[in-house]
């Protein structure tokens, strides 16, 4: 249903004067970072933004966006002054991206700077991740920071030619920015790596980041960071993991990458913070943050039935000179079809060949251990070179003589699918994501760039309006181990943008805040690793982690591997079941049962159209009106709120989100468009608010045409009633989930029984708590008295409807309330 594009007529008071201008934007593009970026860079300042439903928010732009689409709104107008100094000034985003492709890093710098500034207003960022092109210099960018945003952590590394933003993708010169803003503890520091030293060096840089938080080493592990993030240069990930552990316990999630180098020499890889940059380094960031961390981590190989053993290792032992006695790149080039004959002969000469780019998709895989349950546990390794004169496999990881490998194997789309999997972990723990900082193997984009717009789109959905995408050359994430069994015969479009059946996930990898488990770790103790994944097809496992151990009969697990990515997100989780004062509302379809009768096929597609506008509202709201699904039974909803006016509010909403859905035809009058009538004066939202306050209207969408367009009734009919009390919450075991039960549950299900299509219902004890409370967000509602009714099996009810000023055609005055008898 159109409009594809969101219209914006920006009002301006600045030093006295009134401007105006107006611009649009793509629905896809459609977030309160990208309107304030859009408003405020014409001022090159941060401005305060309003709307006639208030300050500019994600809920009150996606309700401009419903008004829009159901033709109540030709344009949305934006009231922009310029922020009073000696206010808090306007509320900010908790994390904005930001990004420049100009080549000079100290004008780059100052663009991202700007740009941070103006997306998130009162709120300063205190950390600052940059993912950088390595042809900028890392003293340039120390200096350019320190005197730019002096304030600022920040941890810069170097990035191949290739960025992600929500926005934008980037093939050349690039510098993009990630910001957080949080009141708690972040601390950063550096130190150059040693080989053979880097446990002890990583521990004693572990202790040094403690001291500049302000904490106790010693006791650290009773009180650990949300998340450390590592970032290195490439080697001895192993030994440095290790050394963090031992500072911080083994519970910690620690997750980050190694900086991006040339494989031909001409650029090495690089970190920068504010004390110094580095080219043989290691960089530790410690987060004790307000809001909550999590990271994901996902890959999508599978092993086949070829093995060998290796014979031979080099003196550098990521080098692998021989497979069952025979030369290594004869070897693997045998096992992949002689996919590589050529670069197998041109290695037996004096020439280096760089194979990374063709053998992402089939990496080797060794076997190191078993997990807790007894599967085996594999390790990905990826072939990066072969070496000159048959000197063998230059790989990312160490390996030994003995070990066994096997060829793994994987396909794009299997790829694909785990990255779209990401989303089902973030919204189960979060209701508010601020951002997110997205890992992804440079190896793993070689394979995917043709879907990295779509894989973009995707992660914008989770990340809201803040991501920024870094493609290091190896990753590293700790996590604890979670067996979970999927249902492979289960279509899950959101998952598989091919439309296939999700592949069965047998252990889903989840690094999170573990902070309520303690450990210590054992110094001199070897790790086994971690099992991820199986094949489709094969029932064998596979997993590319280094270091496992048992902690309280859960496996805490420690990856570093190429050819995977890890996505951290900042946010809020969910509420947990809401208890004592309660607030549930009831929804239920008009006519359903003759709408089946009519069109049974058309009927199914209609109400799962309906699931997915009220699903996704849920979701989109939840940051500002969190409210939980507790079951979805025939065609009704049951949803708890902790507060009755965020219930009030969710259901205004949900009446106009219903109206724009995509809905089948269905030839029922149940199911009839009705709009305004043409001689009905109406103004559009903003202009209705000007004229109660007796101003002349806006001259800007006001036309009788725009007015007689607007909807009131489109798509199916969907009665809402709500109730608060004190339901008593309980657990279903035959459904596996949590429940209300109780008197007051039979009383909202009653009043929204009662109701008609379109119609919203309230109890008397509700309206009471909710009658004076500010409803100017969602354009102001009247209530209306309907009277005292008996209710099948329960006392003598007030009921009152709650009416909303865009949708006063839906006049119910004369119908009587289904099931109930008036008393008065």
């Amino acid at each position: 249903m159109p409009p594809t594009t969101f219209h914006a007529d920006v009002r301006v008071l600045l030093d006295g004067k009134v401007d105006r201008f107006s611009f649009d934007v793509m629905r896809d593009q459609l977030d309160v970072g990208h309107i304030t970026i859009s408003i405020c860079q014409r001022f090159q300042r941060s401005m305060d933004i309003t709307t006639c439903l208030g300050q500019l928010s994600a809920t009150t732009l996606h309700i401009h966006y419903l008004l829009q689409r159901n033709k109540m709104e030709d344009s949305t107008t934006f009231f922009v002054r310029e922020v009073d100094s000696s206010s808090v000034g306007a509320p900010g985003l908790k994390c904005a991206s930001a990004s420049s492709t100009n080549a000079d890093t100290h004008a780059a710098i100052e663009a991202c700077a700007l740009e941070l500034s103006l997306r998130m207003g009162s709120c300063s960022p205190n950390f600052i991740f940059m993912s950088c092109h390595s042809d900028h210099d890392p003293e340039a960018i120390r200096h350019a920071m320190n005197q730019v945003m002096p304030d600022v952590k920040f941890l810069g590394v170097s990035n191949c030619e290739t960025a992600m933003t929500e926005d934008i993708i980037f093939d050349g010169m690039h510098l993009t920015m990630f910001a957080l803003s949080d009141g708690g503890d972040i601390a950063i520091n550096i130190a150059e790596k040693k080989p053979g030293r880097m446990s002890e060096i990583a521990y004693n840089l572990s202790k040094q980041v403690c001291k500049d938080a302000g904490k106790n080493p010693d006791t650290v592990h009773l009180h650990p960071p949300s998340i450390v993030m590592l970032y290195n240069t490439l080697g001895e990930e192993k030994d440095t993991i290790t050394g963090i552990q031992a500072c911080f316990g083994r519970a910690v999630p620690v997750v980050g990458g190694s900086a991006y180098f040339q494989m031909d020499g001409s650029s090495k890889g690089w970190v920068v913070v504010p004390s110094a940059s580095g080219w043989n380094s290691i960089v530790i960031v410690a987060m004790w943050t307000e809001c909550e961390v999590m990271a994901v981590s996902r890959y999508g190989f599978s092993p086949s039935a070829i093995s060998g053993v290796i014979t031979k290792v080099g003196e550098d032992s990521h080098v692998i000179q021989e497979i069952d006695n025979q030369p290594a790149t004869h070897v693997y080039s045998s096992w992949t079809a002689d996919a590589l004959d050529d670069e197998v002969k041109r290695s037996d000469g004096p020439e280096t060949c760089n194979v990374s780019w063709k053998t992402v998709l089939h990496p080797l895989g060794k076997m190191v251990g078993f997990d807790s349950t007894g599967d085996e546990v594999m390790q990905l390794t990826h072939v990066l070179l072969f070496l000159p004169n048959g000197g063998g496999l230059k790989t990312a990881v160490e390996h030994s003589v003995g070990e066994r490998l096997m060829l793994m194997s994987g396909t794009t789309r299997q790829v694909v699918n785990r990255v779209f999997a990401v989303h089902r972990p973030v919204q189960e723990r979060f209701h508010t994501v601020h951002g997110g900082l997205l890992e992804w193997c440079c190896g793993i984009l070689s394979a995917t760039r043709d879907q990295l717009p779509m894989l973009q789109r995707h992660f914008k959905t989770i990340c809201r309006s803040s991501l920024i995408s870094h493609f290091p050359m190896g990753e590293i994430a700790t996590f604890r181990l979670n067996r979970q069994m999927m249902d492979a015969t289960s279509p899950c479009d959101s998952c598989d943008p091919f439309g296939a059946p999700c592949e069965p996930v047998i252990y889903e990898k989840t690094t999170s805040d573990t902070s309520s488990f303690d450990s210590e770790p054992d110094s001199e103790s070897d790790f086994d690793e971690e099992m991820a994944v199986i094949s489709p097809n094969e029932n064998i496992s596979c997993s590319f982690s280094q270091f496992a151990v048992d902690v309280d009969s859960e496996t805490c697990l420690t990856q570093f591997c190429n050819l995977s990515f890890n996505l951290i997100v900042f946010g809020e989780s969910q509420s947990i079941l809401p208890t004592g004062e309660v607030t549930l509302l009831f929804t239920d379809i008009m006519s359903s049962t003759d709408l089946w009768k009519s069109d049974s096929r058309n009927m199914a597609r209609a109400v799962h159209c309906h699931n997915d506008v009220l699903r996704d509202l849920l979701q989109t709201l939840k940051s500002a009106w969190p409210g939980t699904e507790m079951k979805f039974e025939g065609d009704a909803f049951m949803i708890a709120f902790s507060s009755p006016i965020h219930c009030a509010l969710f259901c205004a909403v949900a009446q106009l989100a219903l109206m724009q859905a995509d809905w089948p035809e269905i030839d029922h009058p149940d199911c009839d468009t009705l709009r305004t009538p043409i001689d009905e004066d109406r103004y559009c939202a903003t202009c209705a608010f000007a004229a109660e306050k007796g101003e002349a209207p806006l001259p800007h969408c006001c036309t009788k045409e725009v007015r007689r367009s607007s909807f009131q009734y489109r798509g199916l009919r969907i009665r809402m009633g709500f109730h608060t009390g004190r339901p008593k919450p309980t657990f279903d075991a035959a459904s596996k989930r949590a429940d209300y039960i109780g008197m007051d549950v039979n009383l909202a299900t009653r009043i929204a029984d009662s109701g008609h299509g379109g119609q919203i219902l309230l109890s008397g004890q509700t309206y009471e708590q909710i009658k004076n409370e500010d409803f100017t967000i969602v354009g102001g509602v009247e209530f209306k008295r309907l009277g005292r009714f008996a209710l099948w099996g329960l006392e003598a009810q007030e009921i009152y409807e709650m009416r909303l000023p865009w949708l006063s055609m839906r006049d119910f005055t004369g119908l009587p309330l289904r099931g109930a008898e008036r008393l008065d």
